[in-house]
């Protein structure tokens, strides 16, 4: 060998031992003839330990099949690129890897073994696994809130504009009304004041009245009038209400559930009592619909917010942020605003208050879902998130959650 290749020989040498890959030499046998610095620190073993061995014993039992199918594809020229599988480090902790395994050829182009190239993906890996946790404990949460709608024997509402204007809209009806009254929800959605023409005539003026008050006040309230069934047959209902307000106190709108109490209002005296167990069951059920809590992983709560946010809403959020940190006592709060479509200086001024309270408990708070438009908005105004911690989106939220614990 010449003095070109012999240096050029311990430069491809210097080369292999200085990468921050694994990179290991084995023949068509499977027996390893290098094994470089970055492979003892990512396997456990050290070169002494591992030359001379078959590549077999950091591949688990059940992959053993894995070993004679890349031997027999690296002997027919074959390069595998970037195959994802496990390996066993020395202490017996497995490892997610990423494997490119090239064949190496000698002058006259004979396959004499391979060169394999492993990269620790055990984080990613993990990450993944989490994600898909995350979105799958998500899902399961929006299949819940869902299923309790569903499960309302009642519909459940949100109308924008004054109760007893023409141009009032309904952006939100629950199935149930089909059940209970024979219109679809795209009725609902598309007549204006749709809930206003269904009242039977006798009690529509009273109920538009009703209807008025509970939207100017300020905790809203009870209702009773008969709806017309899209057969014709009239119920008595009993609708409980309350205000939306936008983030300059505004009344925007009102939310609520409209339940059939015709046969309540069949019933003996003593069943008043359960007509307050059903609001007080409503009131908690619009509550957790506003604001619900989900455990992440130990250590971890997050609270997605959907829609938009007034003064009453943010004390809910307030209110059911506290118990959860007190309950659960995690060590970070995500608060995520994806959903909320307008944030203004009520909105921002309520996310301060509450990381200031959690914080004070021991808690951290971080905010996700901050889009562009929505940190123009929040520059524009002059809004300082102080020292609260923001991500663009849940996922790098939590990923911040896990760094810092």
């Amino acid at each position: 060998m010449g003095i070109d290749a012999i240096e050029s020989s311990a430069f491809l040498s210097a080369i292999v031992e200085s990468s921050n890959d694994a990179i290991i030499g084995k023949s068509l046998a499977g027996e390893i003839l290098s094994w470089n610095t970055a492979a003892e620190k990512l396997y456990g073993y050290t070169a002494g330990e591992a030359v001379g061995r078959n590549i077999s014993f950091i591949i688990p039992p059940e992959r053993g099949a894995e070993l004679k199918d890349i031997l027999a594809r690296i002997s027919r020229g074959e390069r595998v690129e970037s195959f994802e599988t496990v390996r066993v480090r020395k202490d017996g902790a497995r490892l997610d890897v990423a494997l490119t395994i090239s064949p190496v050829k000698d002058a006259q182009g004979r396959i004499l073994g391979a060169s394999a190239i492993s990269r620790n993906i055990t984080e990613r890996k993990e990450a993944e696994r989490e994600r898909a946790e995350l979105l799958h404990r998500l899902e399961e949460q929006r299949r819940r809130l869902s299923d309790i709608v569903r499960s309302v024997p009642g519909v459940v509402w949100e109308a924008w504009g004054e109760p007893d204007e023409a141009e009032q809209r309904i952006n939100f009806v629950s199935d149930y009304v089909e059940k209970m009254l024979g219109y679809t929800v795209n009725e609902w959605l598309s007549t204006p004041n749709f809930w206003l023409t269904i009242v039977h005539p006798e009690d529509r003026e009273r109920a538009a009245q009703e209807a008025r008050a509970k939207f100017l006040s300020d905790e809203g309230g009870t209702s009773q009038f008969r709806w017309l069934t899209k057969d014709g047959r009239a119920l008595w209902v009993e609708a409980h209400s309350a205000p939306i307000k936008d983030e300059a106190g505004l009344r925007v709108g009102m939310r609520g559930v409209t339940m059939d109490i015709t046969g309540r209002k069949q019933a003996e005296e003593g069943e008043a009592r359960l007509r307050e167990e059903v609001i007080r069951a409503q009131e908690s059920l619009l509550v957790e619909l506003s604001t619900p809590l989900i455990p992440i992983k130990k250590g971890i709560v997050a609270m997605p917010l959907i829609g938009s946010m007034s003064s009453e809403r943010a004390a809910q959020m307030l209110s059911a942020l506290l118990q959860g940190v007190r309950e659960r006592c995690p060590h970070t709060a995500i608060i995520d605003i994806t959903g909320v479509p307008t944030v203004d200086t009520q909105v921002a001024s309520a996310l301060i208050d509450a990381a200031a309270a959690v914080e004070l408990m021991g808690t951290e708070v971080v905010i996700t879902g901050i889009r562009g438009r929505v940190a123009q908005t929040l520059i524009g105004l002059g809004v300082d998130l102080g020292t609260i911690v923001t991500r663009r989106n849940l996922q790098s939220g939590i990923e911040y959650a896990e760094r810092s614990r």
